[in-house]
């Protein structure tokens, strides 16, 4: 699933430049946007916040530095897809169309050892080895190029982050630190520390600690809803309350009622 995934992902930067094609790209990323704008809805810069906004330009310009990204997809394939790919069981390379070549059932298949499955889908494809790491590296070039073409609007996310929380004279003190030498070699590595291998273990680590919180956190769910009462239903309601819910939904209320009575009769409760 992954790996399709990973394909999917790679074949849009991948797609021919002609006129339909160029269209269809921009279609979808424009939806993507907004999805994501309509996600997280940014709050406008305030005017005080936009005149800050060239010198967060400026500090954005020496985080975000040309080629990171490109730089980090390129690590991530070696330090978290590989190994993704490997604990989903999708990384082994795939011996499932020797089944359908020897008309072999899937248990048939899983009792024959390894070493075997190996020579055998040898015998039926001389490539065998070679497949997985070739789509990986494609995956990997193809994503590398998207990564690439997110810096200009990463850039611009990043000033305008910058411009909310900080005053003049703190971005301004930030941008002479990462003039510096030590400044410079931190801004060329920040973006990588999301996936260094300690730091990605890290982060695995809220996984099963979700699952072993998750029977406490249904109990404290139920007890919350238990305290705001039962939810009524339409024999609860007085005449009034009716006659309101039908102008609600557009019936009369003789419709209504009916069209509750016939609900009611059909649900599985009853």
């Amino acid at each position: 699933m992954l790996r399709r995934l990973l394909f999917a992902v790679g074949a849009i930067a991948l797609l021919p430049a002609t006129p339909v094609a160029a269209q269809e790209a921009q279609a979808t990323d424009e939806g993507i946007r907004g999805f994501a704008q309509a996600l997280f809805p940014p709050d406008p810069l305030t005017p005080e916040q936009e005149a800050r906004m060239p010198a967060a330009s400026v500090l954005a310009q020496q985080i975000v530095v040309p080629g990171s990204y490109a730089s980090l997809m390129a690590k991530l394939a070696g330090t978290t897809y590989r190994p993704m790919l490997g604990l989903l069981g999708l990384g082994k390379i795939d011996t499932l169309f020797v089944v359908n070549q020897l008309g072999l059932s899937v248990e048939q298949w899983q009792a024959v050892p390894e070493p075997s499955q190996a020579e055998l889908a040898r015998l039926f494809d001389s490539a065998y080895d070679q497949r997985t790491p070739v789509s990986m590296a494609v995956a990997t070039d193809a994503l590398e190029q998207v990564f690439a073409a997110m810096e200009p609007s990463m850039r611009q996310a990043v000033a305008e982050a910058h411009a909310r929380r900080f005053t003049q004279s703190e971005l301004e003190e930030m941008a002479a630190f990462f003039a510096t030498p030590v400044g410079k070699a931190y801004a060329g590595q920040w973006l990588a520390l999301s996936a260094d291998p300690q730091i990605m273990s890290a982060g695995m680590e809220v996984t099963p600690r979700m699952i072993q919180a998750m029977p406490d956190i249904q109990q404290r769910m139920k007890l919350a809803q238990a305290a705001l009462g039962e939810r009524r239903s339409y024999a609860d309601f007085s005449a009034a309350e009716r006659n309101r819910a039908a102008q609600l939904v557009g019936l009369d209320r003789a419709t209504l009622d009916q069209t509750v009575a016939d609900a009611t009769e059909k649900s599985p409760r009853n």
